[in-house]
């Protein structure tokens, strides 16, 4: 120990504030992202009627998104562990902006089909981003 009782070395503090902003910036992430979701729930089946041709069909972007979901968690874990969670979650971003060009251009066509597919990108998406709650967990001190 230094003079007044700090540590004679900043790693400590240091270590710290980078806990805090990893915390910080994670959790932004997993708001945004959950977000999306929500308005994808929410919207997609109102959407969906307005662009199907079948009413029927209305809530089936919705039910791709979480098929999607489901169906590359798992793939999207086992990416993440070769590529590391950096790039992992910069593919959660990019398919994100994809599917919300996606999404928009779908609308502006009035193309069921476009809707359906960016919903599934979506689905890609959210399988990557549930990934932010373990990599906060783990960028903190196990005491």
């Amino acid at each position: 120990m230094c003079e007044n009782a700090l540590p004679c070395s900043p790693a400590p503090i240091l270590r710290n504030i980078m806990h805090y902003r990893n915390i910080l910036i994670l959790t932004t992430c997993q708001l945004i992202s959950a977000t999306g979701a929500i308005i994808m729930v929410t919207l997609g089946g109102i959407i969906g009627s307005k662009l199907a041709s079948d009413a029927t069909l209305a809530t089936l972007p919705v039910s791709i998104m979480v098929l999607c979901i489901a169906a590359t968690t798992i793939p999207a874990t086992v990416l993440m562990r070769k590529i590391g969670r950096k790039y992992g979650f910069a593919l959660a971003s990019i398919s994100a902006v994809l599917s919300s060009l996606l999404a928009g251009r779908a609308l502006y066509h009035q193309s069921f089909l476009m809707f359906i597919a960016a919903g599934a990108v979506f689905g890609i998406n959210m399988a990557f981003t549930q990934q932010y709650r373990y990599a906060a967990a783990e960028s903190v001190d196990p005491k």
